[in-house]
Order: structure tokens, then sequence, then C-alpha cells
């Protein structure tokens, strides 16, 4: 195992926090939410372990060798692990390059660009991860299928390479498992890229059949720095909806006060997509709730339902920039997040 990997068993912690009850509308239906904190991750987000994943696979197959350098599309925080990793002794590529949107936030976008990365547009007329993909070898098919350019750009694909979920799996959720003793009835995290619903997914399944995985993702029209749509997921070749027992979809104001009264009640400074996911937490306990499922899913009559929810990364990149929701949202005599669902 290289140096690296060890460093993240040995010494990366991932705490996982109990959310209080200011934040917990459902405390007196005995429910419990917990939140997992990637942002205590270093560079301050779980996309650590898409960029080791694919870095020690590709390394692995001997694909790094004759790399000049590495191409991915992303809109933040995956760059800017790549940018610091690819580089380390381990890995020793010497260049990166990043395909962003030009409305990408300036604090998702000049971190990776302080970190040496490069930082392009996509082609005309193609997508970010189409341009990473053509510029790169074409992306990942398989282990047998996965090649470089003929000017030694080549293409990790976080997007189609399953490799890319194995940390999720291996590492992620072991150190959730062992925090949570008394297990988890729901589970609801952003949906991205996919990998981190499938690593936790294939995981907990074995270990917890009958949980509830609930992938939150951005409402037609809307936009989430970080969180995709339906619509978005075309170009994902993960198998990211077989890890999803249901899907609920957000808007971007709610996301963003949610993150903000988490700052505010708890010193949590969750990001945007943490907002979305614990908005789609919300969302879905309600709709149990009004459904008459939740008992179902006690395994005794009185049992506390606990509700894991992904928190994927922090604030800070976010906040770099004016927050598209009505100013009376930034005072601290906002709304709590659901009174704006219900």
């Amino acid at each position: 195992m290289n140096n690296i990997y060890l460093r993240t068993k040995k010494s990366w912690q991932l705490p996982i926090v109990p959310i209080n009850q200011n934040l917990n509308p459902f405390q007196k239906q005995n429910v419990q939410l917990w939140g997992v904190l990637g942002y205590r991750l270093p560079y301050g987000t779980m996309k650590i372990f898409a960029v080791l994943s694919l870095l020690q696979h590709a390394k692995k197959l001997g694909k790094l060798k004759n790399v000049k350098r590495l191409i991915e599309a992303t809109s933040g925080a995956y760059g800017l692990v790549l940018a610091q990793f690819a580089k380390d002794i381990d890995f020793n590529v010497p260049e990166v390059v990043l395909v962003m949107n030009k409305d990408i936030l300036p604090g998702k976008k000049l971190p990776p660009l302080y970190a040496g990365a490069i930082i392009m547009p996509p082609l005309e007329g193609l997508s970010t991860i189409a341009t990473a993909r053509k510029l790169g070898g074409g992306g990942w098919k398989s282990d047998d299928e996965w090649n470089m350019a003929e000017d030694g750009t080549f293409n990790l694909d976080q997007y189609g390479n399953i490799a890319s979920t194995w940390l999720y799996r291996d590492w992620m959720s072991p150190k959730i498992a062992k925090q949570i003793p008394q297990g988890f009835e729901i589970l609801v995290s952003p949906v991205g890229t996919g990998g981190t619903i499938i690593g936790l997914s294939e995981y907990f399944r074995k270990k917890q059949p009958n949980v509830k995985i609930i992938g939150a993702m951005v409402a037609p029209g809307e936009k989430i720095p970080g969180g995709r749509s339906l619509a978005d997921m075309k170009e994902i070749n993960l198998p990211w909806r077989s890890a999803l027992d249901e899907i609920v979809e957000v808007e971007s104001i709610p996301a963003y006060l949610a993150a903000l009264q988490f700052q505010r009640h708890t010193g949590m400074m969750i990001g945007i997509t943490s907002g979305e996911a614990y908005i789609a937490a919300l969302l879905t306990l309600r709709r149990y709730f009004q459904e008459g499922k939740i008992d179902s899913l006690r395994k005794r009559k009185g049992q506390t339902i606990n509700v894991l929810i992904i928190f994927h990364d922090g604030f800070r990149p976010y906040g770099a920039s004016e927050l598209p929701i009505p100013n009376e949202y930034l005072k601290s005599s906002a709304p709590m997040p659901w009174e704006l669902l219900w």
C-alpha cells in the first residue's frame, strides 16, 4: 500500500454527531438525526476518497507510468484534491488540467488554481465531462479499455470508473458503522457523481438489508453548486440509480437556508449540498409519517428511528459569492428550513 493510503487509514477522522433539537422537527416523534461531517476531512470534502481510489487503481494497473497530465471535469472539490494528490511522490503526475464551467463559484475555482491546476472551459459544443473524456483518450470503459491520448493526457473519469467508489465502501462505511453501532433506518446523501452512494449502499445493504437509502437531487429548474438534477445524470456511467431506494428532489433556497441555520444553531459549517441532503431527509420523514410508513421501520414499538445524513463538504467555498436567497434569510430571525417546506 502506498504512503497516502496508510496516512488515510491511520490519521483521518470522520466525525458523526447528533443533530440537536433546534434542527430536528421530528424529535418528539422519536426520530434522531445524525450528521456525517465530511468537511472535517482534509481539504474539507469527501472527494478525497474518489481521488485516492482512482489514483491508486490507475497506478496499480500501470496507467500512470507515461502520463504527462491528468484531465478531469469538476465543479471544484474533486479538482482541488486531484491537484494536490496527483503530484505526490506516490503518483508523480507532472500536470493536472481541470475542465470547469465558467459559472463555477470563485470559492470553488480558486483553491485548485492555487494548488497548481490548469483550468480550462469545455470545448465548444461539448460538456465538461465530454471534453475531459475526449482530450484524455476516451474515458474509462473497463480496465482493459482505458486509453491515453497521444500527447500523454489521461482521464481518470470519476464519472464512469467504478474504482472511484471503493474507498467510500472500504474506508468510510466501516468508520460510520463503528460510530453508529445501533445502526440506522434511513441514510440520505446528495448525489453528484454517484460514487458516495454506491460505496455506502454496497456496504450497508449487506450489513443492514432493510435500510432505506435516499438520494438527494436538485429539483428541475433549480441550481445547487455541486448538486445534480436527474437531467444532469445522463453522462454519469456509474450504477448510481440501483444504489437508491428513492430520489428526493430539493429546491435551492431551502438548501441554502439549511446550511446557514446549521451554522447559527449548531456551529456546523455544512455546505449547500449538505443542506440539500438535510432537506431531503426532512421531506422523506414527513412523507413517511403522512403515509403511515414510519412505524414499519421500527424493529419494536417506540424504537428510535435513526436517520444518517451525509454532509459531503463545508460552507467555505460557497461563501465566496453572493448567496442567491432573499436578504431576510441572511438574518438571525430567518425561518427554520421546514417552514419553507410545509
